[in-house]
């Protein structure tokens, strides 16, 4: 099941400009991590090619190590789901990226295709045909208010509908500022896959997903426009040899020499939608209930029994009975 939304998040900059604001957001959200609840280890950032898409870029592997879920997701997941790893294949203007869990393999994947195009949010197939069956979700960065956990820190005077900068002199972004110039947009399409049985929380770990990677989308943006006096003079070299300097120092060599060659970017996944109207806990009208006692001989990849291996186990009564007889046979008769 894979539920989509794009993200429209219009920028007052040029796509060029922004190459290097983007660059410098991964340097800084790895090193401000900590202060948001959330611990980030670049592990690698190396250049790249894809002869058979024509792109090249730089490869970039992270590990987020998060401190919290919320309540109901702990029926599901265990606490050492909390380690998220990211692979970003970075051929500006076009990401793509993707988040898995280490823990779950592949029942849980997000995969992230961004597009920067020079226009104001305007376009309806900015990913192709993808973009005809996802959600159109716009963030305004000016005003929106960052919620949750991303939002802690928070600092009115770092709000674009309040900062001004010294270097640009744009801002403080008001009213219909979309419709002034430089104005850019990024086009996020994301796709959540939760591979585990419908009936156990359908759609409600997809839109989940989707609430927080919002909120960093907003989060993110906003001190993208208000930092811009950090990043908008320096050049693209400048800001790779930041990030290459902020490497965990387990991490690869990032010359490409030293290291093997990165993977290419995988395929993007089937898009499809979530009942919301089926959040109750029932089997879906497509996947009806087994009858009580019984399991289905040819249950595929995603049905109940296919997971059953991996689910803890009860003891039963005459498995412990077995065991005391192994441990104690003089009790045997009392048994």
């Amino acid at each position: 099941m894979v539920l989509a939304k794009e993200y429209r998040i219009p920028l007052p900059f040029t796509v060029d400009e922004f190459r290097v604001g983007h660059v410098y957001m991964v340097v800084r959200t790895g090193r401000e991590g900590r202060s948001t609840g959330t611990e980030v280890v670049t592990r690698e950032a190396r250049p790249y090619e894809d002869k058979k898409q024509g792109t090249r870029g730089v490869y970039r592997v992270r590990e987020f190590h998060v401190e919290g879920l919320p309540p109901w997701t702990r029926k599901l997941l265990p606490h050492n789901a909390l380690t998220i790893e990211e692979k970003t294949w970075d051929a500006y203007p076009y990401i793509k990226t993707v988040y898995t869990c280490p823990l779950l393999g592949s029942r849980i994947t997000v995969t992230a295709c961004t597009k920067f195009i020079d226009d104001a949010g305007t376009s309806s197939r900015a990913h192709g045909k993808e973009s005809e069956a996802a959600e159109v979700d716009y963030i305004n960065i000016a005003k929106e208010q960052v919620k949750g956990a991303a939002g802690k820190n928070y600092i009115p005077t770092m709000h674009p509908a309040s900062f001004s900068s010294s270097k640009t002199k744009r801002g403080p972004l008001k009213g219909a500022w979309e419709k002034s110039k430089p104005i850019m947009c990024a086009y996020k399409l994301v796709s959540v896959s939760f591979n585990y049985p419908r009936w156990t929380f359908p759609g409600r770990v997809e839109r989940y997903i989707h609430q927080v990677l919002r909120e960093i989308y907003l989060a993110s943006h906003q001190l993208a426009f208000c930092s811009m006096d950090d990043w908008i003079d320096l050049s693209y070299q400048d800001v790779r040899e930041l990030e290459l300097a902020s490497l965990s120092p387990a991490s690869p060599d990032a010359t490409p020499s030293s290291a093997t060659t990165p993977p290419s970017p995988p395929p993007p996944p089937t898009i499809d939608t979530v009942d919301d109207d089926n959040d109750n806990g029932a089997a879906p009208a497509d996947e009806p209930a087994a009858a009580a006692g019984s399991v289905s001989a040819a249950a595929g990849p995603n049905s109940w029994s296919a997971h059953a291996d991996d689910l803890p186990r009860r003891s039963t009564s005459s498995s412990i009975i077995a065991g005391r007889r192994k441990q104690y046979p003089a009790t045997k008769a009392r048994l």
